[in-house]
């Protein structure tokens, strides 16, 4: 093998071990980017349960005062 051929083929080797790396870097910034993904999901979930607990909370407490002040009518005798 001559000079140059090793050359070249040392370069390749080099770069294809920066490829490696970078490919490596990207690899663990999804991994970081699916976990955040997921923790907002949680999180926007969690809002929502809590809203709709709120809602339905606030419909019971309607639903007690209409029943509370509802005149109860006299039966017919």
């Amino acid at each position: 093998m001559n000079a140059r051929m090793r050359l070249l083929l040392e370069q390749r080797i080099e770069k294809l071990g920066l490829l490696k790396t970078q490919l490596e870097t990207s690899k663990e910034l999804l991994y970081e980017i699916k976990n955040a993904s997921v923790s907002v999901q949680k999180y926007e979930q969690a809002a929502t349960e809590r809203e709709i607990e709120k809602l339905l909370e606030q419909s019971l407490e309607q639903v007690a005062d209409l029943i509370n002040n509802t005149p109860i009518p006299p039966k017919d005798q």
